[in-house]
């Protein structure tokens, strides 16, 4: 289902604490990258910095949530 993102049900402080949850999988996915970087494993590398950039994308809409969320 896509809502609406300016009449979403949601306060401003669920907002922001599920945005600050897909930023800190986005970091454990960019360490996971380097890790399979450092190890030479292009494909694995280019996976997981494609799921730290949709993580990334994720926490970026729930800030935007947030900015629009009434209390």
């Amino acid at each position: 289902m896509i809502e609406n993102i300016r009449t979403h049900p949601y306060t401003s402080a669920v907002c922001l604490e599920t945005a600050r949850l897909f930023e800190h999988r986005a970091a454990k996915h960019l360490v996971e990258a380097q890790d399979w970087a450092d190890q030479v494993v292009a494909n694995s590398a280019l996976k997981f910095q494609t799921k730290a950039r949709l993580a990334q994308q994720r926490a970026n809409a729930w800030h935007l949530r947030a900015k629009n969320a009434s209390s």
